[in-house]
């Protein structure tokens, strides 16, 4: 809640200060900024082929994320008998704090590989998927789990 309130508070001041810098423009140049129809929008978005891609790229791997994220504690449940609640909370609390960590550490590393080589966010891309993939694989084949986790 300090978070919502936090941010209502500094994203109405920019929208304040950006309300201001609108009308400055408009005065000294006469003429209100206009809004493009919906139709000129939807052209400047998918001009270039690669934004319908990204757009099913993102899809995609929100599905994946998805539906691990609801197999995790029933996999849990049926494999090792955790009760429905602390299946909920093991099975997804790790996977977001483990992707909190991650997409900082990632995205500071793409940064520094895409200075070097044109390549350098698509082999970041590409070694979390295949760090990710292991992770599943090793979850996928533990036998045992520690005693104070499921009951």
């Amino acid at each position: 809640m300090a978070l919502a309130a936090g941010l209502f508070l500094f994203l109405r001041s920019r929208a304040a200060a950006r309300r201001t810098r609108q009308t400055a423009t408009r005065t000294r140049t006469g003429e209100p900024g206009k809004a493009l129809p919906i139709g000129a929008t939807l052209r400047v978005i998918f001009r270039s082929p690669v934004v319908p891609l990204l757009m099913l790229t993102f899809v995609a791997a929100n599905f994946v994320a998805t539906i691990f994220l609801t197999w995790t504690p029933t996999f849990l449940v049926e494999k090792f008998g955790f009760r429905l609640a602390s299946a909920g909370l093991s099975g997804t609390v790790f996977i977001h704090l483990a992707s909190a960590a991650s997409v900082p550490l990632a995205g500071l590393l793409r940064d520094r590989l895409t200075r070097r080589f044109a390549g350098g966010r698509m082999l970041v891309q590409g070694a979390g998927l295949l760090a990710g993939a292991g992770f599943v694989v090793i979850v996928g084949q533990t036998g045992d789990q520690p005693r104070s986790c499921s009951r």
